[in-house]
């Protein structure tokens, strides 16, 4: 089985992501466009009725509008609150970004509204055209203003490990990567990433001018916000990976070289899989058995078992 890079996880996740809050989205629009619709209804047959029978009085629109808008965004801050707004790092300011856009939206939607059907336009499609508006322009707001992270972090950490990749292909060497076997107590510390379900150890890219020992203790102190030891090479593992930079295909050989580490110091903050993952994974020691979920092949499993029997070396 293809071994899947960190890049290419990265890569993925971000794909699954932008997905499923498309679809979120569109789900929960949709229950927020039921209200509306619904509302609109009744409130135009039979509360402003008296004002639809008048050919000149305009205002029924209006009132069944806002009022009909108004409680599919009550909906949508209330009872659909912990999922529309779950991803934002700031549920109040995100709701309030959220309102500013109504702030601006509605006054404008009632003003079209009402000229539209002066102008004898049937007032159930200007109301689903109103809708779909709302919809295509509120999804953008909120993708690009109300949950918007920081600007290109995941690209711009890809585009940096394409590059580095590209240069040691065009040199002939290795893309050498490093990763932490942190061992506590016959346990071995795992980082899950909750968004996929991925296990892997700490570890990473080495970079230019760092030896490998220096790359574990940087990225786990990154990933972990511990400080370890490098003590001795558990393994190494050689693979190829298919890349490409600015339209250049190529292939990475890369060298991946795992350290048994000791704990120095373990009370920093832990901060995940150097940002790309922050708040979305979970950071814990298991038994040696579930090393076989991560990317640490049999042969360094058993050789660390051994190494690590009861009773010994702890």
């Amino acid at each position: 089985m293809k071994k899947q890079t960190k890049e290419e996880s990265v890569l993925k996740s971000e794909k699954q992501k932008a997905l499923w809050q498309a679809i979120k989205f569109t789900l929960f629009s949709l229950s927020a466009g039921i209200i509306q619709i619904v509302s609109y209804e009744l409130l135009s047959n039979f509360v402003f009725k008296d004002a639809v029978a008048n050919q000149y009085d305009w205002s029924y629109y209006g009132w069944s509008y806002f009022i009909a808008l108004a409680l599919s965004v009550l909906w949508n801050f209330t009872f659909n609150r912990k999922f529309t707004f779950k991803s934002a790092n700031n549920v109040p300011i995100a709701m309030l970004k959220v309102l500013g856009y109504y702030l601006v939206f509605t006054p404008l939607s009632i003003w079209w509204g009402i000229e539209l059907v002066k102008l004898g336009w049937n007032d159930t499609i200007v109301l689903l055209v109103t809708m779909l508006i709302n919809f295509v322009t509120e999804f953008l707001f909120s993708k690009f203003v109300v949950f918007r992270e920081k600007p290109n972090e995941h690209k711009k950490y890809v585009s940096q490990k394409e590059k580095l990749s590209y240069r040691k292909f065009k040199k002939g060497e290795l893309f050498e990567k490093a990763r932490a076997v942190i061992v506590k107590d016959n346990k071995a510390l795992l980082i899950k990433d909750l968004s996929n379900g991925n296990i892997t150890v700490p570890g990473g890219g080495v970079d230019e001018g760092e030896t490998i020992e220096q790359a574990v203790v940087r990225e786990a102190k990154d990933e972990t916000g511990m400080v370890v030891k490098p003590v001795e090479v558990l393994c190494q593992a050689n693979y190829d990976v298919p890349m490409k930079y600015k339209s250049k295909e190529f292939v990475s050989k890369r060298r991946e070289t795992y350290y048994i580490c000791e704990i120095v110091d373990e009370t920093n903050e832990q901060h995940g899989l150097e940002g790309e993952y922050a708040g979305k994974t979970k950071i814990y020691f298991a038994d040696f058995d579930e090393l076989s979920k991560t990317k640490i092949g049999d042969t360094a499993i058993a050789a660390l078992k051994n190494k690590y029997k009861k009773g010994e070396n702890k």
